[in-house]
């Protein structure tokens, strides 16, 4: 058994294909992932779980909520986890903007899996620190 620390992930994104993808990889990482469709479904989840999301992973262009609409959203209820975008819509402005809410890290699709899991790994292991 890994003694890594067991993060709790949310995927948020409209692509099923990623929502499928993405949760799979990091459980066989040996973390726990949960997804949502888009940004109202991920506020639901992160406002109503019993185990407080670690990471939120979120697209950009999303149908209801916006990914930069989220971050607002989360960052005025006090949401603590890191934040990290991946959109294939990242313009250097839209980074700026994502910068000044918190956002630890901006992703460029398509992201690299070795890319995010290794972010997702420095998380976990100053958890442990």
């Amino acid at each position: 058994m890994s003694n890594q620390p067991k993060l709790h992930i949310l995927v948020v994104d409209d692509e099923a294909s990623i929502r499928r993808l993405l949760p799979l990889l990091f459980r066989r990482a040996g973390y726990s992932a949960q997804t949502a469709s888009d940004g109202r479904e991920a506020l639901a989840l992160l406002t109503g779980s019993e185990t407080p999301f670690d990471v939120l992973i979120t697209d950009h262009e999303m149908p209801e909520v916006r990914g930069d609409e989220l971050v607002e959203s989360l960052r005025s209820i006090g949401f603590a986890g890191a934040i990290f975008v991946c959109s294939a819509y990242l313009t250097p402005d839209l980074v700026t903007h994502y910068r000044r809410l918190g956002v630890r890290e901006c992703f460029s699709k398509p992201v690299l899996w070795e890319d995010l899991r290794e972010r997702v790994a420095d998380i976990a292991a100053h958890r442990q620190s």
